[in-house]
This record gives structure tokens, C-alpha cells and sequence, in this order.
């Protein structure tokens, strides 16, 4: 008897061992399992909890009358009213598990200062199909939205500082103006007074044409140092967060792994134990383990947890993949230097970290071909990817879902990459506006106008191009080309 009770009591050692603060519910909402995770985090025992209704209790202790957990809905059935009701617009369902849902919310009562979870509930089926009630689990979050937070206030101070830099520079273009105005009335007084100072008036206008183009020179400069210091201190934020997250997902995915190794002994254990349930003399005995066995679904409990530590493996290594991409975008530790680069490979590292602004207003579609390695700046291509992705995201209506279609090809000479979307379009005015440096369709404070001017920058700098189709309506096409060799490279290897 204590063998075959063996698998249950191992199975609620693992739930009470798992980190991730976990409670069931069976179908009459009833608490079967408060786990040592959820005791921790919450602050109510599984003694207090378990064999009750009272779920709803230890997370909103001051409704006056019981309101139903994320479980509840789940078991009940979740629908618009019940969703709006409860969760407002925090309710969306779960991308890794079928009819299950998440939500985020702040619990000030939860600790001294409160916590930010993250918490998703999924049912749980007989083998017949019949619901027999639902798993919920947490995940302290709050960490993450400090980090948040910190993020969008530097922003906001580097917005600021654009801003104020913008204001010095308009007044110091519009002091120079007045020079040029004056420099200009000098000129012809010299000329009407002496026409015998030609030669030092066509001095004077080359000087003056100098003066313009340093000018411009000067701007389109203080333009790149402006975004260049605000991508380097995201970036710099970016690769500590990166750093920070990696350490704890590795021993994480590590511990997963050996938790699986162990229980596939286990699996074996159990599975001899009943191809030897046969040999048991003992009639009574040998009935009653095989009525615990079919009471317990034997068969799925361990098919299903293996099913569920693979899909949990799956998902540390897609946030390892996003820590990843995360760290090569930001390129801190990247020399600065022209090198042969795969900027398929910078695309879908910076298609991770601006994933965040697409999931939630388009689908990406793939239709991209291989490309050779080409002499770049990887860090400034990654940025101009960044900038056409971003605007991308966000010339699509949220209230309706688009597309966003990448495309690449090569020639002999040169390769291209394709970023098309279904937004809202471009009229002809504002197309031959986009690269103008402050220009901007998007309302105060939203946009700087640098991000497609520093762009064209990059591109230009590259000695490549960047083309723009748009139709209203319909929406917006911008091809990237970039030569594979450039004429420094060339010319270095001519003179070694």
C-alpha cells in the first residue's frame, strides 16, 4: 500500500517544492493544493487554506463580499462580462497553454510595499474532456516593473534633453542666418563700391558656401550625438537587465533539466512497480492498487508531467533567447570598427527586443533569404532596423491587427532587406518630409522626428540607399540597400 501511495506523495512534493508560488482548485472551487511557494509570497498556510473557499481572501482581503480569483473564472467559464467585471482590460489569454489566461496586477497588500504578480490559471480535464477543476500560479514581478519604471523615466529625461538641445540648436541656426543675411549685404556694397574686388568677393563666397556646408555638417552631427548618447545609455540599461535575468534563468533551465532526468528514473520506478502488481498474491490487495492507479490516471499524470516540464524548458529558453538578443543588441562590449557582418542575424536580434511594440499590433511574416556577410557597422544597422520596426508597429491601428512582412535578396554587388506594413500609409507631402530631421507625424512628445533622419544618416554613410513605397489606406514599404564590400575596404587592400 505505502508503494503504490508513493507517486501521489511524490507528485505533491514536487508542487510543494516547485518555486512558483502554485493553488488548485477542484470544479466546487474548493482548495485542494497551497503550495509552500504560495505561503511564502501571500502569507497564508496551506493549513488555513486548504479544504476552503476562501481563495479570494488572500488576495483581496478588503472586498466587503467574496469576489472570484482567475481560477474561479476559469472554472466558471470566462466570458466578457465576467473578464470586464473582475479584470477590466488586465485579462488575455495564455500563448503556451490551451484555454488558459493571464493577468497582471498590483497586490498592495501583499508585503510591506506590495507586489506586481503575474498570474495565470489553467484547467484542468478528466480524460473524459469533463472539467475537474483549475491550477493558478504567481510570479513576482516587481523587480521587473521597477526596472520598468526606471527605464521610462530615463526616457523621459532623455526626451527632455533632445528637446532642450533642439531649442539651443534653432537659436543658434537662426543667429547664423542673420550672419549669413549680414555677410550677404556686405557683399554687395562691396561690390557696387569697388569692382575691382572681384577676386576677394569670389573668396569671400567660397567662404561663405563653406560655412553653409560646415554648417549643415555641424547639425547632422549634433543630431547623431544625440541619439547615439540616448541608444548608449538604453543600451547600457539593456545589457545590465540582460545580465541580471541570465544568471537566475541558468540555474533555473539547469535545475529543470535535472528535475527531468530524475523523474524519468522515477517514471521507470513506478512503471516496474506495476508490471510486478501481477505477482501480488493477495487478491484484495492487488484490486485495491489498481483501482488507486485508474482512481489516479497513473498513465496521464506522468505522460502530462513530462509534457509540462518540456514546455517549461521551452520557455526558459525563449527567455534565454530574448536575454540574448537583448545583449547583442545593445553591442556595449562591440568594437566600433567596420566588420563582416550577417545583418540577418541583427534583424531578428532586434525583431526580439522590439517585440514588445509589434505582439500586440501585428503578426511578422518571414520571407527571407539567406544573405552574404557584408561590411558594416552592426550596431548602426541594428538601429536603423529598430527605427522601421518601431514605426512600423505604430503606423498599425491597434483596433485593428495588421502584418509586418520582412524580405531580403541580393545581387552580386549589394544585398536588401524589406520591411513592409499594413498601417495607416503615407500621403505624397509627407513622404518627401520623412528624412527631414524633426519631422514628425506623431503627436507632442511622442516622437523626436530623428529616429528615420539619423537612419538615412546611417545608410548614407554606408553608401547605400533607403526607399520608401506608401499608399494610404494600404500602408508602407521601406527598402533598405547596402553595398557588400565598401570603398574604404577596397581601397585599403589596393595600397597593402
Amino acid at each position: 500500500m505505502q508503494k503504490a501511495e508513493e507517486p501521489h506523495k511524490f507528485l505533491k512534493e514536487c508542487l510543494d517544492g516547485n518555486p512558483v508560488p502554485t493553488f488548485i482548485l477542484n470544479a466546487d472551487h474548493t482548495i485542494l493544493h497551497w503550495n509552500r511557494a504560495c505561503e511564502t509570497i501571500i502569507g497564508k498556510t496551506a493549513q488555513e487554506m486548504v479544504g476552503t473557499r476562501h481563495q479570494w481572501s488572500a488576495f483581496y482581503p478588503s472586498s466587503p463580499t467574496p469576489r472570484p480569483t482567475l481560477a474561479d473564472l476559469i472554472i466558471d467559464g470566462v466570458d466578457d462580462t465576467n473578464s470586464q467585471q473582475w479584470y477590466a482590460n488586465k485579462l488575455c489569454r495564455s500563448n503556451i497553454v490551451e484555454n488558459a489566461y493571464e493577468a497582471l496586477d498590483f497586490f498592495p497588500h501583499i508585503q510591506p510595499s506590495g507586489r506586481w504578480l503575474l498570474f495565470t490559471a489553467s484547467p484542468i480535464h478528466h480524460e473524459s474532456g469533463t472539467l475537474i477543476g483549475a491550477i493558478e500560479t504567481l510570479v513576482d514581478v516587481t523587480e521587473m516593473k521597477n526596472i520598468e519604471q526606471e527605464l521610462m523615466h530615463s526616457q523621459q529625461d532623455l526626451e527632455k534633453q533632445v528637446l532642450h538641445k533642439t531649442m539651443q540648436l534653432n537659436i543658434a541656426q537662426k543667429d547664423l542666418e542673420k550672419d549669413i543675411e549680414q555677410r550677404k549685404l556686405i557683399e554687395a556694397e562691396l561690390k557696387e563700391r569697388n569692382t575691382n574686388l572681384m577676386d576677394l568677393n569670389q573668396k569671400l563666397t567660397h567662404l561663405n558656401e563653406q560655412l553653409s556646408a560646415a554648417n549643415e555638417q555641424i547639425k547632422m552631427t549634433h543630431h547623431q550625438l544625440i541619439q547615439q548618447e540616448k541608444m548608449a545609455s538604453i543600451g547600457q540599461l539593456s545589457a545590465g537587465i540582460a545580465h541580471e535575468i541570465n544568471n537566475p534563468m541558468s540555474y533555473v533551465f539547469s535545475n529543470f533539466r535535472t528535475l527531468d532526468h530524475y523523474f524519468l528514473k522515477l517514471i521507470n520506478i513506478v512503471n516496474q512497480y506495476v508490471k510486478t502488481e501481477e505477482l501480488i498474491s493477495d487478491v484484495t490487495a492487488r484490486e485495491a492498487l489498481k483501482q488507486l492507479r485508474e482512481s489516479v490516471d497513473l498513465d496521464f499524470m506522468c505522460h502530462d508531467i513530462l509534457v509540462l516540464m518540456y514546455e517549461s524548458c521551452e520557455g526558459i529558453e525563449r527567455v534565454s533567447q530574448i536575454v540574448k538578443s537583448l545583449k547583442e543588441f545593445s553591442h556595449i562590449d562591440a568594437v566600433p570598427e567596420w566588420q563582416l557582418t550577417d545583418i540577418l542575424r541583427g534583424l531578428h536580434s532586434t525583431l526580439n527586443i522590439a517585440n514588445n511594440e509589434i505582439k500586440y499590433r501585428a503578426d511578422i511574416v518571414m520571407e527571407l533569404s539567406v544573405l552574404p556577410e557584408i561590411q558594416c557597422l552592426p550596431s548602426e544597422i541594428n538601429q536603423v532596423f529598430m527605427n522601421l520596426l518601431i514605426n512600423a508597429a505604430h503606423a498599425i491601428d491597434t483596433a485593428a491587427r495588421g502584418t509586418i512582412t520582412l524580405r531580403s535578396g541580393y545581387s552580386q554587388q549589394e544585398v536588401w532587406v524589406e520591411i513592409e506594413d499594413t498601417g495607416s500609409g503615407m500621403s505624397e507631402d509627407v513622404k518627401k518630409r520623412i528624412f527631414d530631421p524633426f519631422f514628425t507625424t506623431k503627436p507632442v512628445g511622442k516622437g523626436t522626428g530623428l529616429g528615420l533622419s539619423l537612419s538615412y544618416s546611417i545608410i548614407q554613410k554606408h553608401h547605400g540607399s533607403i526607399e520608401v513605397r506608401s499608399e494610404i489606406g494600404v500602408g508602407t514599404c521601406f527598402r533598405v540597400t547596402l553595398p557588400i564590400n565598401q570603398p574604404e575596404f577596397q581601397q585599403e587592400t589596393a595600397y597593402e
